[in-house]
């Protein structure tokens, strides 16, 4: 409440926040709220069901994961710089950690 923290039990928790998404998306519109799929999260199935059903529900466009916030920047700067399309490691096969 204000500037003080106050412990709440969990269903208070998730209440406060689905209160705020709803006041934030009722004043800027759904693509206000945004939603990330970081690690190791985004490599868990079961997550990744289930986060597809909150996106929904959430109603937002907005969705980003590791990979583009951290891996899909550098082809668009190897594209824009160095006049690449992509740049990608060549794995040995025959390498037993390849």
């Amino acid at each position: 409440i204000g500037e003080q923290w106050y412990p709440i039990d969990w269903d208070d928790a998730f209440e406060e926040i689905a209160d705020r998404i709803v006041a934030i998306q009722q004043e800027h519109g759904n693509n206000s709220v945004a939603g990330y799929w970081g690690n190791p999260l985004a490599h868990q199935l079961g997550l990744l069901i289930h986060l597809e059903g909150l996106r929904k529900a959430i109603g937002s466009r907005n969705v980003f994961a590791a990979s583009s916030l951290d891996q899909l920047p550098h082809p668009t700067v190897l594209r824009k710089f160095q006049e690449q399309q992509e740049l990608h490691p060549a794995f040995d096969r025959r390498s037993p950690i390849g």
